[in-house]
Order: structure tokens, then C-alpha cells, then sequence
């Protein structure tokens, strides 16, 4: 991934472009609700994604949507699993990390390098 995306960390969400995300440290993947918001789209079967509430759903597919935040460069996300049954949309920070990529928290601010 690269540019960089800030997001407020107060209402753990900011718009970025048409998309809003939730910026998450305890998720193991980048995850949509909606297939039109990834490029290069890839079914999936049989992978689960784990819920906080301890069930799981179910990834239906993946691919890399391209983020334009507010402030910072547009950028792509790598491997962002399609879970249509969740409500939001979610970046996790360890995903970003695992990518190469760094999140810092400032203040009320989320900055994604």
C-alpha cells in the first residue's frame, strides 16, 4: 500500500471517497460489505471471516478497492475480503502493518502510511 489516509480516531470512521471505514486494531483483514468497492474482484469459497462476538461470516470474495481520502494520496488496499453480512466497511491496522504499512495515532487523528 502506499500514500497515506487520515481518519478520525473520535468516531472511528472517516469518508473516504463514497466509503466509510472503520479503523480497526484488533481485525486480521481488510474487509468491504459491498463487491463494487473492490478492482480486480476474485471469488472466494469457504473462508470465514472471525466476528468479535465470537461467530464468524462468511468472505465471499476479495479484491482492492482504491481509497481517496479527504487529505493524503489516493491508494489501494491489498486483499480487502467481500463480507456482504457485515454492516460496515473495516481497515485493519494489522493488515496494513503486515503489508509494510504503519497507522499512528495522534490526538483525534488516524494516520494510514
Amino acid at each position: 500500500m502506499s500514500g497515506q489516509a487520515e481518519a478520525s480516531s473520535k468516531s472511528e470512521a472517516r469518508l473516504c471517497g463514497e466509503l466509510v471505514w472503520i479503523v480497526d486494531s484488533a481485525a486480521s483483514h481488510h474487509v468491504t460489505n459491498k463487491s463494487s468497492n473492490v478492482s480486480n474482484y476474485i471469488a472466494t469459497d469457504g473462508r470465514t471471516v472471525p466476528l468479535t462476538n465470537g461467530q464468524t461470516a462468511d468472505a465471499m470474495g476479495k479484491g482492492s478497492p482504491l481509497l481517496n481520502p479527504q487529505t493524503g494520496v489516493p491508494f489501494y488496499l491489498k486483499e480487502v475480503l467481500y463480507v456482504p453480512s457485515l454492516a460496515d466497511n473495516v481497515l485493519s491496522v494489522r493488515a496494513v502493518t503486515r503489508h509494510g504499512g504503519a497507522v499512528h495515532f495522534v490526538e483525534d487523528t488516524c494516520a494510514v502510511h
